[in-house]
């Protein structure tokens, strides 16, 4: 089941790797987080933020938890 989904935006790496196109990087991503319990996939997801996501050129990172119930809207702004 799926649990969480992350998304983001990679705005691309200046340097000699942009010379093919594609190469730099950019693009807008999603990571899917499979799991039955939306908490552990929410801790995973934020976990994944931290970790990989904390740099400069990655803009736009949402969260969108699958939760059986509705308390608050389900999409959550993580940075912008």
């Amino acid at each position: 089941m799926i649990g969480t989904v992350l998304t983001y935006e990679h705005t691309g790496i200046r340097g000699a790797c942009g010379q093919t196109v594609g190469a730099d990087g950019r693009g807008t991503y999603a990571v899917v987080f499979l799991g039955e319990n939306t908490e552990e996939t929410e801790i995973a997801a934020r976990a994944y933020v931290k970790m990989w996501l904390q740099q400069a050129y990655v803009k736009h990172i949402h969260l969108v938890s699958a939760s059986e119930e509705y308390s608050c809207i389900p999409l959550q702004v993580v940075r912008v």
